[in-house]
């Protein structure tokens, strides 16, 4: 007896275009396809037969000839019938096969993705998953962008669907035709335009290059070279907001390190969120300036270092590209693409400005020189980031330069030692083992911590003067006889603890100012607590002092993945340079338990005793914070710390 298929939605009335119409009739055919699987080929017969297509080849019939695409369509689960996917290329995060279609007979471009490695990842990922449904999935049909089409699994594996792109990558194109003058210009406004039509709509591809532009070349009527241009590869496709709040968590932003601008590394967020929005834009101009140099000279700017690293601290100086352009480029384009790839943010133009700079430039020229030769470069390989000695060993993304950097501080039952790691463009990090004897306990503390993570950066967000973040991210490791979790944070360059900072850095700290401290101290217990979260002990050395990177030692890769150099944070003058005061050991957070009141009071009042604060405050305010264990919450207690630190003289 068969079971009764699920109900398919009606869709509501709307004035369509035919392309979406078609669209919509066959995303209902999915959602009915899924709903009787058995029965895919007589759907698929009856919608080719509505767009007067052919009847399906049996051949394409058979079991290990198709496959499903399963997703959701607006709230209901979709299966679409593709042919058995067959690979071309990998990347980065995904593997590139090819396919088509078995309701119209469209190719598809099937981007599977790689597993996730790490917390961070897992979290980027399914943010990238929801923008992707909500915004590419519903962005305006584009000329130079790819048609999206679903988000899904393949036997399991997660993928994206979108329409193929014939051609090649424009990387190859130039290193086997050469490029004219014409199609140098056809590709930038070309570019440009997907460019803007993707932020119109809230998004940044954020991974502009050459082997992210397909091109197909064409020759007019008029016998005149020319391409049609695809912005291809949306695998870390992103939204303003959301980058916005990658730079407020000190993550590192993803993409390929030359095309990448250098604010992306100096994490230098504007105060008005505008100018923040204008800047995290900014960088698919910066992107594309960098692809038209590198198409048209052959090479990347020849002051960009060959190691990784070296880029890296580049970047961070806001070195200025070295641009020499090959003869036969206009001065009015030599400036606009040197402009465009400026290292200030603030002074590059927007891409409307490039479209019409552009269009200026192109309709100068005549037909020769549009058909002039630029140059006839072979594009060099991008140096592979990947490529590592064969004894290298990782932990997830992380390289692991050092198994036994440092002894572990704190008293948690663990013996493995911590490690020196190195982040994918090169800066340092420290990664702070857990071992378990077993899988099911592992992974019971990497819930948890993932949770905390996850509730942490909630909290960092609306609070970046109290917690920057010294919780990065949480990988598993499995070994030959352990069960590992690792907790990475930033390597602390030129940080101070409490009891040194007093000593050595501020030894003539007032009552007032060691008032501040607790003051702080107990504004992120505050915010702790309003997450639900405790930590399980305070001792001094978990409140640090860290330094305005730059005036302390020079500005290094290590101190700029650490910290968030927003100059109001750095709110602690101190012989001659400026701190701010971060509460750490976040990773080591506990759920408060129901009911409890005085948690930590004792170990903030001992830390009052230990920093002068006791001795030297008056009899009233000594009496205030001898009885802070009376107060319900610490919002009420910072409160009190508040009116203290006013009273001191």
């Amino acid at each position: 007896m068969s079971q009764t298929p699920a109900p398919v939605p009606n869709l509501p009335p709307a004035r369509r275009s035919p392309t979406r119409a078609i669209r919509d009739r066959i995303d209902l055919a999915a959602i009915r396809i899924a709903g009787d699987p058995a029965r895919w080929s007589e759907v698929v017969k009856e919608i080719r037969k509505s767009l007067g297509r052919p009847p399906l080849p049996v051949e394409l019939s058979l079991p290990q000839a198709y496959q499903f695409v399963s997703c959701d369509v607006r709230g209901f689960h979709a299966a679409y019938p593709v042919a058995a996917p067959i690979a071309l290329d990998g990347g980065g995060m995904n593997t590139v096969q090819r396919s088509w279609d078995l309701f119209a007979g469209r190719e598809l471009a099937v981007r599977k993705h790689h597993p996730a490695v790490s917390a961070v990842e897992e979290l980027l990922r399914s943010l990238r998953d929801a923008l992707v449904r909500e915004r590419l999935g519903t962005l305006p049909r584009h000329p130079v962008i790819q048609r999206f089409w679903a988000s899904g699994l393949i036997d399991g594996e997660r993928c994206d669907v979108f329409d193929f792109a014939p051609g090649m990558s424009l990387a190859r194109y130039v290193a086997r035709r050469g490029l004219t003058l014409g199609v140098l210009i056809d590709v930038g406004i070309h570019a440009a335009r997907g460019l803007d039509h993707l932020h119109r709509h809230g998004l940044i591809h954020a991974d502009v290059k050459p082997e992210n532009l397909c091109v197909e070349g064409r020759v007019t009527a008029e016998g005149e070279t020319s391409v049609r241009v695809r912005l291809i590869d949306f695998d870390i496709v992103s939204s303003p907001e959301e980058q916005l709040n990658q730079y407020s968590l000190g993550n590192s932003l993803e993409g390929t390190l030359p095309y990448m601008p250098a604010e992306n590394f100096s994490q230098k967020l504007p105060e008005d969120p505008a100018e923040g929005r204008r800047m995290v834009l900014s960088k698919d101009v910066f992107a594309l300036g960098l692809t038209l140099y590198r198409v048209a000279a052959g090479r990347l700017p020849k002051n960009f270092p060959a190691s990784e690293n070296a880029l890296l601290k580049s970047k961070i100086r806001k070195d200025e590209a070295i641009l020499e352009f090959p003869p036969g480029i206009p001065e009015p384009l030599r400036v606009l693409i040197a402009s465009m790839c400026r290292s200030v943010w603030r002074e590059r133009p927007t891409l409307a400005q490039t479209i019409a700079a552009l269009h200026s430039v192109d309709d100068a020229l005549t037909f020769a020189e549009r058909e002039q030769l630029v140059n006839e470069p072979l594009v060099e390989t991008t140096p592979d980031s990947t490529r590592v000695e064969a004894s290298a060993s990782f932990v997830g993304p992380y390289r692991v330069l050092d198994r036994n950097f440092a002894p572990r501080f704190t008293n948690d039952g663990q013996a493995i030692p911590l490690a020196e790691l190195e982040d994918p463009f090169g800066r340092r990090l420290v990664g702070v083992p857990y071992a378990f004897p077993d899988e099911e306990r592992e992974l019971l503390f990497y819930e948890e911590r993932r949770a905390l993570l996850k509730d942490l950066n909630a909290v960092r967000l609306l609070h970046p003067e109290l917690f920057p973040g010294g919780f990065r991210d949480l990988v598993r490791e499995r070994t030959a006889d352990e069960h590992l979790v690792w907790i990475v944070r930033p390597m602390l360059e030129g940080v101070k603890k409490l009891p040194e900072y007093l000593a050595e850095i501020a030894p003539d700290a007032t009552v007032k100012d060691r008032v501040g401290i607790l003051r702080r101290v107990a504004e992120s217990l505050a915010v702790l607590e309003d997450a639900g979260y405790t930590l399980p002990a305070l001792p001094p050395e978990l409140v640090f002092f860290i330094p305005r990177p730059g005036e302390t030692m020079g500005a290094t890769a290590e101190q700029m993945a650490m910290t968030r150099p927003i100059d109001r944070l750095f709110d602690l003058p101190a012989s001659g340079a400026t701190y701010r005061q971060e509460l750490m050991g976040m990773a080591s957070a506990q759920r408060r338990r129901l009911g409890a009141r005085a948690e930590l009071v004792a170990d903030v009042r001992a830390l009052a005793e230990s920093i002068g604060v006791t001795s030297g405050l008056s009899v009233a305010d000594r009496l205030l914070v001898e009885q802070l264990d009376t107060l319900q919450t610490w919002r009420e207690r910072a409160e009190v710390l508040v009116l203290v630190e006013m009273q001191c003289q």
